[in-house]
């Protein structure tokens, strides 16, 4: 008697050899980690220095906000100033104006009066001088 013989082994299948796999996706991953980083590092470093910028020139528009009320309150100082200068010398020139006046009239008075002064007496000259005198004198 003979038996059938199979081929019974203990032995599994060999397993299938799998196609190796690319490395290309993980290091396209990796530069792309790298390149994001570095962006991240450099937008961080230019926020940081646009901060530093704008904190700089706040800091000079308030200085030069500060300046310029200064100087604005100088300038209505001097105005102010200039105005009550402006109103002394309307004064003054107003004063000089009545003096000049009555310094002619003196001159005038002054005048007449010597006039009747170095006529001889009892002469009709005189007499008008007097009266010229009179008239003269008495606007003063």
């Amino acid at each position: 008697m003979t038996y059938p013989t199979q081929s019974w082994s203990a032995q599994p299948p060999a397993p299938q050899q799998q196609a190796p796999r690319s490395k290309t996706p993980v290091i396209t991953l990796a530069v792309l980690a790298v390149v994001v980083a570095v962006a991240a590092v450099l937008f961080t470093v230019f926020y940081f220095n646009a901060q530093s910028e704008a904190d700089r020139l706040t800091s000079a528009q308030t200085t030069a906000e500060a300046d310029l009320t200064r100087a604005n309150d100088r300038l209505e100082q001097a105005e102010t100033k200039a105005e009550a200068a402006q109103s002394d010398l309307t004064k003054a020139k107003s004063r000089t104006s009545s003096l000049e006046s009555e310094r002619d009239d003196l001159a005038t008075c002054t005048d007449a009066a010597g006039r009747y002064l170095d006529t001889k007496p009892d002469t009709p000259q005189r007499d008008e001088w007097f009266k010229k005198m009179l008239e003269r004198c008495r606007n003063t």
